[in-house]
C-alpha cells in the first residue's frame, strides 16, 4: 500500500551527484536501451518496444527533475503511477526491477566513484520497495473505481462530451458547447465543469490502456477548436487590469490547461501573452523581459518536466528588472505533492484555471500603488 512505502531512508542527492548524472545521461540512456532492447520483450514489455523506450527518455529527465527538488513524496507517487500506467498498457510487473537493474549497472559504470554511491541509494530503494510499489498501484486502481462522489450538476453535459470526444465527432462536442454556452460566464462554467474533468477522464482511459494515443490527441484537438471558437466570442470585452504571461512548460505539450487559464484571465480583463508549449527557457525568459507582466503562468502537466520549470522561475526571481513579477504555477504534475509548488519557488498554486485567476486579482490588490 501507499502508506507502507517509507520515504525517510531516502537521502537528499548532493547538487555534484546531481550534474554528474545530467552530464552522463546520454551514455545512461544508451546503455538501458541497448539493454532492454536484448532482453525478453514478448514478456517484459509485451513487444512495445517504442513504448519502452520512450519510457526510459521519459524516466531520465524525471530523475534530473527529482535530483535537483529531492522530493521524496513526488518521487514515491510517480513510481506508482508509472507501475500503475504501463502495467495497464501490457507491461510486465517483471519489467520494473529489471530495468531498475539496468540503470544500476550504468550508474556504477558511468558515474564518478564519488557521485555514484549517492545515485546509488535513490535506485536502490525503489528496486527494494518494488512489491509495495505494485501493491500501491493495485490499490489506488481500487480507489479510483469506488471514488464516484455526488454527481455535478453538468454531469449529463460532461458525459456527452466526454462520449463524444471518444468517437472522435466534432459536430457532437460541439453542439454541447453552443448549446449551453450563451455569456463568459457559462463559458467559465463549460470549461471548469466540462472540458477540464472530460480531459482528465480522457487521460485516465489512456493510462488505464483503454484507449489509443491517437485518439487521446484527437480528443484534444477538438477541445483546442471548440475553445478558439468560443473564446473569441467574448474576446477584448473588458478593459484590460493588468498584464499576464501564459505558456506550457519547457518540453510541455500538454497546452489544454495553459490555454484554459490564458483564455479566462482574457474574459476577465487582462492584457494576456499566451505563448503555447515547448517553450524553451531562454526563449520564456527573454520573452518575460520584453513584456514585463505581472503574473507569469505555468502549466506542467508531465513530472520530468519540473526540473525545466524550476530554472525558468530561478531565473525569473534572481533577475532585479524581474522583481515584482508573481509565479503562479499549476497542472497535473503539481499533483502528486503538495508542497511541490513551493519546492519549485513559486508564489502561488492553482488547482484549474479559476484558482489562478482568483491568485492572479489577489496579487494585483495587494500591489503597492505606483507614485503618481
Amino acid at each position: 500500500m501507499a502508506s507502507a512505502l517509507e520515504t525517510s531512508a531516502l537521502v537528499p542527492v548532493s547538487q555534484k551527484a546531481a550534474q554528474d548524472y545530467a552530464a552522463h545521461a546520454d551514455n545512461l540512456l544508451n546503455y538501458v536501451d541497448a539493454c532492454m532492447k536484448k532482453a525478453p520483450l514478448d514478456a517484459l514489455a509485451a513487444k512495445q518496444v517504442e513504448m519502452m523506450l520512450q519510457n526510459h527518455r521519459n524516466h531520465l529527465q524525471f530523475m534530473m527533475s527529482f535530483f535537483r527538488l529531492n522530493n521524496p513524496e513526488l518521487l514515491k507517487e510517480i513510481v506508482i503511477w508509472v507501475y500503475r500506467a504501463y502495467q495497464a498498457h501490457g507491461f510486465s510487473p517483471d519489467y520494473f526491477p529489471a530495468v531498475l537493474r539496468r540503470w544500476m549497472e550504468a550508474v556504477s559504470q558511468f558515474l564518478p566513484p564519488e557521485s555514484a554511491p549517492e545515485i546509488l541509494g535513490v535506485y536502490g530503494w525503489m528496486l527494494e520497495n518494488h512489491q509495495r510499489f505494485l501493491a500501491a498501484a493495485d490499490e489506488y486502481r481500487h480507489m479510483e473505481q469506488e471514488a464516484a462522489g455526488a454527481p455535478h450538476p453538468l454531469q449529463a453535459l460532461r458525459n456527452e462530451f466526454l462520449q463524444g470526444l471518444i468517437a472522435g465527432s466534432l459536430s457532437r462536442c460541439n453542439a454541447c458547447a453552443t448549446g449551453y454556452i450563451t455569456g463568459k460566464d457559462e463559458l467559465r462554467e463549460f470549461y471548469l465543469g466540462v472540458v477540464q474533468p472530460a480531459m482528465i477522464e480522457i487521460g485516465n482511459l489512456w493510462e488505464r490502456g483503454e484507449l489509443s494515443v491517437a485518439r487521446e490527441h484527437l480528443a484534444t484537438a477538438i477541445v483546442t477548436r471548440i475553445m478558439a471558437a468560443q473564446h473569441m466570442r467574448f474576446f477584448g470585452l473588458e478593459k484590460p487590469k493588468g498584464k499576464a504571461l501564459i505558456s506550457a512548460a519547457a518540453n510541455e505539450f500538454h497546452e489544454l490547461g495553459a490555454r484554459m487559464v490564458a483564455d479566462l484571465f482574457d474574459l476577465d480583463g487582462w492584457d494576456v501573452t499566451y505563448i503555447g508549449s515547448n517553450v524553451p527557457v531562454e526563449a520564456a525568459e527573454e520573452m518575460i523581459r520584453n513584456e514585463k507582466p505581472s503574473v507569469v503562468g505555468l502549466s506542467v502537466t508531465m513530472p520530468f518536466n519540473l526540473g525545466k520549470t524550476a530554472d525558468l522561475v530561478d531565473r525569473i526571481h534572481s533577475s532585479p528588472e524581474l522583481a515584482g513579477v508573481k509565479i503562479i504555477v499549476g497542472g497535473r504534475a503539481f499533483q502528486f505533492s503538495p508542497t511541490l509548488w513551493q519546492t519549485i519557488g513559486a508564489d502561488a498554486y492553482a488547482n484549474n484555471a479559476i484558482e489562478a485567476l482568483n491568485a492572479a486579482n489577489s496579487f494585483m490588490e495587494t500591489r503597492p500603488r505606483e507614485a503618481e
